[in-house]
């Protein structure tokens, strides 16, 4: 580690923080930050730069110079800029991550500046400071440690006036969380663990599993229960109108899939803000499972506006039940930007016969009652609900066969056996081996993951 090195370093030519200091032009508070691991300056830095100004000058005023180059393994007949060189190489050597950990950093800050619609000198202007150092942040010359007081102010400022001006909806995108949970002061703590990537592990293993899905999809569980069993004819026949609950919703569901999969070449509507307990029961999972299959298998056609307004571990666990949906090519997905609300839950599936409608308060899933309507007149109602609510969609991912030919500029990674291709508006997953395919992703909290993920382990591409 850095800390180790310098302090060994500093031990070995006979100096202390406020020699080295003197000849550096910093404080010597400031050597001791780094000595203590308190603080890790980018490679680039001028603080990186300016330490083996200091280094090398006291070495060279106090005869140290071979102590210096037999320490860090270069000769001193390579003259100064390349010792100053050869020494910042060998104390970087097992931190060079640091640079890709700045620019992620500056990259989320300035992005958050970029949502809330605010510059730097408003943001120092509301906590009382100048911009000098805020400025440092967003070009990458240095990036604050968690403990920085002066980050929580700068997330407080950019919190709160997001909230006055009605932006909070952007900045939860961006972080990819509800926007019911940017709701309090405590949220600038939340911003500041997003920006230095507290939870970017998270997201990593997340994009792990996800590419591997899509590197070598499983095939159908052999175990799934044959479609017959779950939509048993008892099911499908019945007249209830009414279901409770979540073992309500799921036998709804079980009647509904089931006759939408004996009608080939229709078309289903779904949409659902409702917690996915109902769906994430290990008993249920395979039923619905085995009911997709023979819809798909069946050339029924899926129209899903998906709820991104959800804990970012729910929103991942729909994009890993979907994903292997999705290569059949039947499905059109999509999301709305806008937040859903955190009162009420609404739940509405409609097939060209049939639909489940069903509305509660948040928290009372467990109680909520869904109306089950082959009524032509009710559903007709409902489906121009539906449409309505598909005004202001965005695609959430779409997916294309074959060999996938960027028409844009792109960072491309390779990440053995999918590419990833980084823009701006979008993350593609390219698999290489056959059959190739690409999965597009279009929300931020899904680019944010991948790229992170791509840029942490994968190999940049050249052209």
């Amino acid at each position: 580690m850095l800390k180790d090195r310098l302090k060994t370093v500093i031990k070995a030519v006979g100096g202390t923080n406020v020699k080295i200091s003197e000849y550096a032009g910093m404080a010597a508070p400031n050597i001791g930050k780094l000595t203590n691991g308190s603080r890790v300056p980018a490679r680039q830095s001028s603080t990186a730069h300016k330490l083996g100004y200091g280094i090398y000058g006291f070495c060279e005023a106090n005869g140290k110079l071979d102590v210096l180059c037999e320490t860090v393994g270069c000769s001193p007949a390579i003259g100064e800029k390349n010792i100053r060189k050869a020494l910042l190489d060998w104390l970087y050597e097992d931190v060079l991550v640091l640079d890709a950990h700045t620019e992620k950093f500056t990259q989320r800050l300035n992005d958050l500046i970029s949502t809330v619609g605010v510059s730097v000198s408003e943001i120092c202007a509301g906590i009382g400071t100048a911009t000098t150092l805020l400025d440092t942040y967003c070009s990458g010359g240095k990036i604050p440690t968690r403990r920085s007081k002066y980050l929580v102010s700068i997330c407080g400022f950019l919190y709160r006036h997001a909230r006055n001006t009605g932006n909070l909806g952007s900045v939860a995108e961006l972080l990819g969380v509800r926007e019911s949970d940017l709701s309090d002061e405590s949220t600038s703590l939340m911003i500041r663990d997003w920006l230095i990537g507290k939870n970017d592990d998270v997201g990593n293993k997340a994009a792990a599993s996800i590419i591997r899905q899509i590197a070598a999809p499983a095939p159908t569980p052999v175990l799934l229960p044959e479609f017959d069993t779950v939509a048993r004819a008892d099911i499908l026949s019945e007249k209830t109108v009414f279901y409770t609950g979540i073992s309500g919703l799921q036998r709804a569901v079980i009647r509904f899939l089931g006759n939408a999969a004996k009608k080939p070449g229709s078309e289903l509507l779904l949409y659902s803000d409702q917690s996915m307990e109902w769906m994430q029961q290990v008993r249920f999972i395979p039923k619905w499972q085995s009911l997709m299959r023979k819809c798909l298998k069946n050339s029924v056609r899926i129209k899903i506006i998906h709820n991104i307004d959800r804990d970012p571990s729910e929103m991942l666990f729909a994009l890993r039940s979907w994903l292997p949906l999705y290569m059949t090519g039947l499905i059109e997905s999509y999301y709305r930007p806008d937040t859903s609300g955190s009162r009420f839950c609404h739940t509405v599936f409609i097939s060209g016969d049939d639909c489940i409608d069903g509305f509660c308060t948040v928290g009372t899933e467990r109680d909520c009652v869904y109306r089950y309507s082959s009524d032509g007149e009710y559903i007709g109602h409902i489906r121009r609900s539906y449409e309505k609510l598909t005004h202001s969609v965005k695609p959430l991912v779409t997916f294309e066969r074959g060999l996938f030919k960027p028409s844009k500029e792109y960072e491309v990674f390779d990440c053995g056996d999918v590419r990833i291709y980084i823009s701006y508006k979008e993350v593609v997953v390219f698999r290489t081996s056959a059959p190739q395919c690409s999965f597009v992703l279009k929300h931020n909290y899904l680019i944010q993951i991948f790229s992170l993920y791509a840029r942490s382990f994968g190999q940049k591409m050249t052209a």
